[in-house]
């Protein structure tokens, strides 16, 4: 099956997306909470290693946080809304613990993510399946392939099932990391080491071609080797020269993706004109699919310099969605959730803001007022180490809509016509 079978097997080819990671605010409702230990959204006791007090992922695609992601408990239901008030497709997810330790719920698992991925089935939205950027810096730029395969292994066990040989239904990509090309240690190369991996548990497990997953490894919009975007030519230079990949598998898996935020004259020239001539020189298949993980942003956090503004550039940008060049498969918004602990312009420019912060109203009446979810979690850090399930909360809130996420509301459901996959 080639890459563009594959697509369309997959549902992809007209992709109407959302990046999607949300943190909650921190418990005293601060919306800067300590990044120590990586907490997102609980202060650090005084005089207490944040690791044995809080909860420290970055992973909210589970049972754990159920109340953000469904209406389960009066959770806030942000699959739901996309597909209600958006008319998304297609989730693009960050971050996915892959740990196991003994002892842990579910097997043995740390975070359970089927309940996620039932309900976003359930909605007819596919997500991606992150090998997230934790495992790129902690594993593969470490050089521990053992540790790379493990998580691998037990992500693999996730999606088919212990023995299976089919996904589960609400995957829909394999996604290696996040902006290699701008990562710790910045080789892009090592996305051929993570497929080859990967491959080798289809292979073990006699995983059917047609139930293969499509890949990508998005990077920056930065000019690198002679073009925006250009960040991914050591990937392909390296699942072209793997012995065990080649270009066989670029042309049956791999799916271009990069997070542009440039205007839609600019991607309507580089799409059309700038990545066929790039392609071509490069030796790269004329054929490869494109999509953009991350768009609906500019460069900088003072243009536009308000939310209408910034409604009309994103708008503007959009547009590319009526009318897709030949192999662009679509785009996911950016951001759709405050990233409040990250640094400008990044929180600037999101689709909604928490309303306890910033006032105003939310079309969404989920939840109907603010609550602290209180919930077990199991920590690997407890018990010296040994790990062990702890008490502990967290807050689901209202989130208003800036008019980004109407502007893109309004592309999504009018549809688009595309030239072709």
């Amino acid at each position: 099956m080639n890459v563009q079978d594959r697509v369309k097997a997959y549902g992809l080819d007209d992709i109407r997306g959302i990046a999607y990671k949300p943190g909650p605010l921190a418990l005293n409702g601060s919306q800067n909470p300590t990044k120590e230990g990586g907490s997102y959204f609980e202060d650090v006791k005084e005089g207490i290693d944040v690791k044995y007090t809080i909860y420290y992922d970055s992973d909210f695609y589970n049972s754990d946080f159920d109340c953000l992601w469904s209406a389960k408990g009066g959770g806030r239901d942000d699959l739901g809304r996309f597909k209600e008030q958006l008319n998304v497709n297609f989730v693009h997810l960050y971050d996915w613990n892959p740990g196991t330790q003994k002892g842990a719920p579910d097997g043995g698992k740390m975070r359970n993510h089927t309940p996620f991925l039932d309900y976003a089935n359930s909605l007819g939205i596919k997500v991606t399946i992150p090998i997230s950027n934790h495992q790129l810096e902690k594993a593969y730029c470490a050089g521990d392939m053992k540790e790379a395969r493990a998580n691998a292994q037990n992500m693999f066990n996730e999606i088919y099932g212990s023995a299976g040989t089919s996904p589960h239904p609400a995957a829909g990509v394999l996604k290696i990391f996040n902006e290699p090309d701008a990562s710790k240690c910045k080789k892009v190369a090592l996305v051929a080491d993570a497929c080859e991996i990967w491959m080798s548990l289809e292979n073990d497990r006699q995983v059917p071609d047609t139930n293969r997953l499509p890949i990508i490894f998005p990077v920056t919009f930065a000019i690198s080797n002679g073009m925006p975007g250009g960040g991914m030519l050591p990937g392909w230079q390296a699942i072209k020269d793997n012995s065990k990949l080649g270009e066989a598998f670029w042309r049956e898996r791999i799916i271009y993706a990069t997070n542009p935020f440039n205007n839609l004259a600019d991607m309507q020239l580089w799409l059309t004109e700038t990545v066929p001539a790039w392609f071509n020189n490069n030796g790269i298949p004329a054929e490869t699919p494109i999509m953009f993980t991350e768009y609906g942003r500019s460069s900088d956090e003072s243009t536009p310099k308000d939310e209408d503004g910034q409604a009309k550039w994103v708008g503007e940008q959009f547009e590319i969605m009526k009318h897709k060049p030949k192999g662009f498969l679509g785009a996911c918004l950016f951001l759709y959730n405050t990233q409040f602990w990250k640094d400008p312009p990044e929180p600037n420019f999101t689709a909604t803001d928490f309303v306890i912060k910033n006032g105003g109203t939310s079309t969404w009446k989920l939840p109907k007022k603010d609550f602290q979810k209180k919930q077990k979690y199991w920590n690997p850090n407890g018990r010296n180490g040994e790990g062990e399930t702890w008490d502990w909360n967290y807050n689901v809130q209202q989130l208003r809509e800036r008019p980004s996420y109407w502007k893109v509301a309004e592309h999504y459901k009018s549809g688009s016509k595309a030239v072709g996959v």
